[in-house]
């Protein structure tokens, strides 16, 4: 839970401060393929990390929609 913590702590940091969108993609990728790992196993101990991937996910991909506009705009 920690690692993907951080991994996503990354990649907000490579979005907000390098304006590296690929990255963070790259990093909801990983994030997805730890996901369907962990449902194919279908063990409730896994649970917490899938719960911690999947916020990571949803708060990456507001991110890069957020950077997304403002690349637009500017």
């Amino acid at each position: 839970m920690v690692m993907i913590s951080i991994g996503g702590l990354l990649a907000l940091l490579m979005l907000f401060r390098k304006w590296d969108i690929a990255y963070s993609l790259v990093v909801v990728w990983a994030f997805y393929g730890i996901i369907s790992e962990r449902m194919e196993a279908m063990d409730s101990g896994f649970m917490e990390i899938v719960i911690t991937a999947v916020v990571c996910m949803v708060l990456i991909g507001i991110g890069v929609i957020i950077r997304s506009v403002q690349m637009i705009r500017n």
